[in-house]
Protein backbone atom coordinates (compact mmCIF):
# COMPACT_ATOMS: atom_id res chain seq x y z
CA UNK A 1 0.00 0.00 0.00
CA UNK A 2 1.28 3.47 -0.89
CA UNK A 3 1.73 5.90 1.97
CA UNK A 4 -0.38 9.09 2.13
CA UNK A 5 2.35 11.62 1.12
CA UNK A 6 3.09 9.57 -2.02
CA UNK A 7 -0.62 9.40 -2.95
CA UNK A 8 -0.99 13.16 -2.44
CA UNK A 9 2.05 13.80 -4.61
CA UNK A 10 0.47 11.83 -7.47
CA UNK A 11 -2.80 13.75 -7.00
CA UNK A 12 -0.90 17.04 -7.18
CA UNK A 13 0.67 15.93 -10.47
CA UNK A 14 -2.74 15.04 -11.90
CA UNK A 15 -4.20 18.36 -10.69
CA UNK A 16 -1.45 20.29 -12.51
CA UNK A 17 -2.31 18.40 -15.69
CA UNK A 18 -6.00 19.17 -15.21
CA UNK A 19 -5.27 22.90 -14.86
CA UNK A 20 -3.08 22.88 -17.98
CA UNK A 21 -5.82 21.12 -19.97
CA UNK A 22 -8.46 23.45 -18.56
CA UNK A 23 -6.53 26.50 -19.78
CA UNK A 24 -6.12 24.92 -23.22
CA UNK A 25 -9.85 24.22 -23.32
CA UNK A 26 -10.70 27.82 -22.42
CA UNK A 27 -8.40 29.03 -25.22
CA UNK A 28 -10.41 26.92 -27.63
CA UNK A 29 -13.61 28.28 -26.12
CA UNK A 30 -12.39 31.78 -26.92
CA UNK A 31 -11.86 30.68 -30.52
CA UNK A 32 -15.42 29.31 -30.58
CA UNK A 33 -16.68 32.67 -29.30
CA UNK A 34 -14.81 34.53 -32.05
CA UNK A 35 -16.42 32.27 -34.64
CA UNK A 36 -19.90 32.75 -33.18
CA UNK A 37 -19.44 36.52 -33.11
CA UNK A 38 -18.46 36.54 -36.78
CA UNK A 39 -21.24 34.12 -37.76
CA UNK A 40 -23.81 35.76 -35.44
CA UNK A 41 -24.61 32.42 -33.82
CA UNK A 42 -26.19 31.88 -30.41
CA UNK A 43 -23.87 30.97 -27.55
CA UNK A 44 -26.08 28.24 -26.12
CA UNK A 45 -26.52 25.06 -28.14
CA UNK A 46 -28.57 22.59 -26.09
CA UNK A 47 -28.26 19.72 -28.58
CA UNK A 48 -24.47 20.01 -28.68
CA UNK A 49 -24.18 20.22 -24.89
CA UNK A 50 -26.45 17.25 -24.22
CA UNK A 51 -24.52 15.15 -26.72
CA UNK A 52 -21.26 16.23 -25.08
CA UNK A 53 -22.48 15.18 -21.64
CA UNK A 54 -23.49 11.75 -22.88
CA UNK A 55 -20.19 11.22 -24.72
CA UNK A 56 -18.23 12.26 -21.62
CA UNK A 57 -20.16 9.77 -19.48
CA UNK A 58 -19.54 7.05 -22.06
CA UNK A 59 -15.77 7.55 -21.75
CA UNK A 60 -15.72 6.45 -18.11
CA UNK A 61 -14.43 2.97 -17.36
CA UNK A 62 -16.19 2.72 -14.01
CA UNK A 63 -19.98 3.14 -14.10
CA UNK A 64 -19.79 4.75 -10.66
CA UNK A 65 -18.05 7.73 -12.31
CA UNK A 66 -20.61 8.32 -15.10
CA UNK A 67 -22.68 10.91 -13.26
CA UNK A 68 -19.56 12.58 -11.90
CA UNK A 69 -18.19 12.93 -15.44
CA UNK A 70 -21.47 14.51 -16.58
CA UNK A 71 -21.41 16.93 -13.63
CA UNK A 72 -17.78 17.84 -14.35
CA UNK A 73 -18.40 18.56 -18.02
CA UNK A 74 -21.62 20.36 -17.22
CA UNK A 75 -19.62 22.74 -15.05
CA UNK A 76 -16.89 23.08 -17.69
CA UNK A 77 -19.43 23.99 -20.37
CA UNK A 78 -21.07 26.49 -18.01
CA UNK A 79 -17.68 28.19 -17.55
CA UNK A 80 -17.17 28.17 -21.32
CA UNK A 81 -20.56 29.78 -21.97
CA UNK A 82 -19.85 32.43 -19.36
CA UNK A 83 -16.60 33.34 -21.13
CA UNK A 84 -18.39 33.47 -24.49
CA UNK A 85 -21.13 35.78 -23.16
CA UNK A 86 -18.45 38.06 -21.73
CA UNK A 87 -16.60 38.16 -25.05
CA UNK A 88 -19.83 38.94 -26.93
CA UNK A 89 -20.37 41.90 -24.62
CA UNK A 90 -16.77 43.09 -25.10
CA UNK A 91 -17.30 42.99 -28.87
CA UNK A 92 -20.38 45.17 -28.62
CA UNK A 93 -22.84 42.34 -29.23
CA UNK A 94 -25.43 42.78 -26.47
CA UNK A 95 -27.39 39.67 -25.53
CA UNK A 96 -30.98 39.22 -26.60
CA UNK A 97 -32.86 39.46 -23.31
CA UNK A 98 -36.46 39.73 -24.44
CA UNK A 99 -36.89 42.81 -22.23
CA UNK A 100 -37.00 46.39 -23.49
CA UNK A 101 -35.99 49.47 -21.53
CA UNK A 102 -38.71 51.86 -20.45
CA UNK A 103 -37.66 55.49 -20.61
CA UNK A 104 -37.87 57.52 -17.42
CA UNK A 105 -40.39 59.88 -19.02
CA UNK A 106 -42.78 56.94 -19.46
CA UNK A 107 -42.76 55.83 -15.85
CA UNK A 108 -40.96 56.65 -12.61
CA UNK A 109 -41.17 54.93 -9.28
CA UNK A 110 -44.56 56.60 -8.73
CA UNK A 111 -45.69 56.52 -12.34
CA UNK A 112 -45.89 59.02 -15.16
CA UNK A 113 -45.36 62.57 -13.81
CA UNK A 114 -48.77 63.61 -15.12
CA UNK A 115 -50.45 60.30 -14.36
CA UNK A 116 -49.38 58.77 -11.03
CA UNK A 117 -49.86 55.03 -10.72
CA UNK A 118 -53.10 53.94 -9.18
CA UNK A 119 -52.83 51.72 -6.12
CA UNK A 120 -54.96 48.58 -6.34
CA UNK A 121 -55.84 46.52 -3.30
CA UNK A 122 -58.28 44.21 -5.05
CA UNK A 123 -56.26 41.85 -7.24
CA UNK A 124 -59.19 40.80 -9.41
CA UNK A 125 -59.81 44.44 -10.26
CA UNK A 126 -56.09 44.97 -10.91
CA UNK A 127 -55.76 42.07 -13.35
CA UNK A 128 -58.90 43.17 -15.15
CA UNK A 129 -57.57 46.72 -15.50
CA UNK A 130 -54.39 45.39 -17.13
CA UNK A 131 -56.22 42.91 -19.35
CA UNK A 132 -58.60 45.55 -20.74
CA UNK A 133 -55.87 48.16 -21.22
CA UNK A 134 -57.43 50.48 -18.68
CA UNK A 135 -54.02 50.59 -17.01
CA UNK A 136 -50.64 50.16 -18.65
CA UNK A 137 -48.93 49.88 -15.26
CA UNK A 138 -50.32 49.84 -11.75
CA UNK A 139 -49.29 49.58 -8.13
CA UNK A 140 -50.44 46.40 -6.40
CA UNK A 141 -50.68 45.91 -2.65
CA UNK A 142 -49.61 42.32 -1.95
CA UNK A 143 -51.53 42.10 1.32
CA UNK A 144 -54.96 42.70 -0.15
CA UNK A 145 -57.71 40.97 1.82
CA UNK A 146 -55.10 39.34 4.02
CA UNK A 147 -53.91 37.06 1.21
CA UNK A 148 -50.49 38.66 1.04
CA UNK A 149 -48.38 35.67 0.03
CA UNK A 150 -45.81 36.73 -2.55
CA UNK A 151 -45.92 33.17 -3.86
CA UNK A 152 -49.58 33.69 -4.72
CA UNK A 153 -48.69 36.94 -6.51
CA UNK A 154 -45.99 35.16 -8.55
CA UNK A 155 -48.50 32.46 -9.52
CA UNK A 156 -50.94 35.13 -10.67
CA UNK A 157 -48.25 36.90 -12.69
CA UNK A 158 -47.85 33.71 -14.71
CA UNK A 159 -51.59 33.21 -14.96
CA UNK A 160 -52.19 36.73 -16.33
CA UNK A 161 -49.00 37.16 -18.36
CA UNK A 162 -47.66 40.07 -16.32
CA UNK A 163 -44.25 41.30 -15.16
CA UNK A 164 -42.76 43.19 -12.21
CA UNK A 165 -41.18 46.61 -12.89
CA UNK A 166 -40.49 47.63 -9.29
CA UNK A 167 -40.73 46.26 -5.76
CA UNK A 168 -41.45 48.98 -3.23
CA UNK A 169 -40.99 48.52 0.51
CA UNK A 170 -43.37 50.71 2.47
CA UNK A 171 -45.23 49.71 5.61
CA UNK A 172 -46.27 46.82 3.37
CA UNK A 173 -44.65 45.57 0.19
CA UNK A 174 -46.11 46.82 -3.09
CA UNK A 175 -45.24 45.95 -6.69
CA UNK A 176 -45.40 47.93 -9.92
CA UNK A 177 -46.95 45.52 -12.43
CA UNK A 178 -47.46 45.67 -16.19
CA UNK A 179 -48.27 43.45 -19.16
CA UNK A 180 -45.06 44.29 -21.04
CA UNK A 181 -41.61 42.65 -20.56
CA UNK A 182 -39.83 45.95 -19.85
CA UNK A 183 -37.54 47.39 -17.19
CA UNK A 184 -36.52 50.80 -15.89
CA UNK A 185 -33.02 52.19 -15.42
CA UNK A 186 -31.41 50.99 -12.23
CA UNK A 187 -33.04 47.56 -12.34
CA UNK A 188 -30.88 45.09 -10.42
CA UNK A 189 -33.19 42.26 -9.42
CA UNK A 190 -34.82 39.44 -11.37
CA UNK A 191 -37.63 37.06 -10.57
CA UNK A 192 -37.24 33.65 -12.19
CA UNK A 193 -39.89 30.95 -12.39
CA UNK A 194 -38.56 27.40 -12.76
CA UNK A 195 -40.49 24.14 -12.95
CA UNK A 196 -39.34 20.56 -12.52
CA UNK A 197 -41.17 18.01 -14.65
CA UNK A 198 -40.89 14.33 -15.42
CA UNK A 199 -37.75 13.85 -17.48
CA UNK A 200 -36.26 17.24 -16.57
CA UNK A 201 -33.37 17.95 -14.21
CA UNK A 202 -33.87 17.73 -10.45
CA UNK A 203 -33.97 20.85 -8.29
CA UNK A 204 -30.48 19.94 -7.07
CA UNK A 205 -29.11 20.10 -10.62
CA UNK A 206 -30.93 23.39 -11.24
CA UNK A 207 -29.45 24.88 -8.08
CA UNK A 208 -25.99 24.02 -9.41
CA UNK A 209 -26.47 26.69 -12.09
CA UNK A 210 -26.79 29.34 -9.38
CA UNK A 211 -23.65 28.06 -7.63
CA UNK A 212 -21.54 27.75 -10.81
CA UNK A 213 -22.32 31.36 -11.74
CA UNK A 214 -21.96 32.82 -8.23
CA UNK A 215 -25.48 34.20 -8.29
CA UNK A 216 -26.76 35.97 -5.18
CA UNK A 217 -30.16 34.45 -4.39
CA UNK A 218 -32.25 36.78 -2.23
CA UNK A 219 -35.38 34.69 -1.86
CA UNK A 220 -36.75 31.27 -2.84
CA UNK A 221 -40.45 30.40 -2.89
CA UNK A 222 -42.09 27.21 -4.07
CA UNK A 223 -45.48 25.66 -4.72
CA UNK A 224 -46.51 22.08 -5.36
CA UNK A 225 -48.45 21.71 -8.60
CA UNK A 226 -51.50 19.47 -8.71
CA UNK A 227 -53.16 17.77 -11.65
CA UNK A 228 -50.38 18.77 -14.07
CA UNK A 229 -47.19 17.21 -15.41
CA UNK A 230 -45.27 19.72 -13.28
CA UNK A 231 -43.95 18.29 -10.02
CA UNK A 232 -42.95 21.59 -8.39
CA UNK A 233 -42.60 25.24 -9.30
CA UNK A 234 -39.91 27.44 -7.78
CA UNK A 235 -39.49 31.21 -7.76
CA UNK A 236 -36.02 32.70 -7.34
CA UNK A 237 -35.46 36.38 -6.63
CA UNK A 238 -31.84 37.16 -7.48
CA UNK A 239 -29.59 40.20 -7.55
CA UNK A 240 -28.00 40.94 -10.92
CA UNK A 241 -28.33 42.55 -14.32
CA UNK A 242 -29.97 40.78 -17.22
CA UNK A 243 -27.10 41.57 -19.58
CA UNK A 244 -24.39 40.21 -17.23
CA UNK A 245 -22.54 37.16 -18.55
CA UNK A 246 -23.21 35.25 -15.30
CA UNK A 247 -26.95 35.93 -15.49
CA UNK A 248 -27.04 35.07 -19.19
CA UNK A 249 -25.24 31.84 -18.42
CA UNK A 250 -27.65 31.07 -15.57
CA UNK A 251 -30.76 31.63 -17.67
CA UNK A 252 -29.32 29.61 -20.56
CA UNK A 253 -28.63 26.68 -18.27
CA UNK A 254 -32.07 26.83 -16.65
CA UNK A 255 -33.77 26.95 -20.05
CA UNK A 256 -31.90 23.77 -21.02
CA UNK A 257 -32.38 21.78 -17.83
CA UNK A 258 -35.69 22.86 -16.32
CA UNK A 259 -39.03 21.49 -17.38
CA UNK A 260 -40.09 25.09 -17.91
CA UNK A 261 -38.51 28.50 -17.31
CA UNK A 262 -39.60 32.14 -17.47
CA UNK A 263 -38.40 35.54 -16.27
CA UNK A 264 -41.24 37.28 -14.42
CA UNK A 265 -39.53 40.60 -13.92
CA UNK A 266 -36.37 42.67 -14.13
CA UNK A 267 -36.89 45.46 -11.63
CA UNK A 268 -35.70 47.92 -9.04
CA UNK A 269 -36.12 47.55 -5.27
CA UNK A 270 -37.10 50.78 -3.58
CA UNK A 271 -37.57 51.67 0.08
CA UNK A 272 -40.01 54.49 0.85
CA UNK A 273 -40.25 55.84 4.35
Amino acid sequence: MKDLPEIRKEIDTIDRQIVELYEKRMQMTAAVAEYKIAAQKEVFDAERENAKLESAAALTRDDANRQGAKDLFGHLMALSRKQQYRMLDEHGCPPVTGFGILEDKEISKTGHPAHPLRLYRDRTEAWQALETGQERFLLLDTEENGSGSETLLYHQLLEHGCYILAKIQRERTCFVIGKEPVYVRGADRLLLSVETREGSASIGTLLDHFCYNHIEVLRIDSEAMRDTETADRFYFEIRGHLEDSAVQNLTGGLKADAGWFQILGYYRFLIER
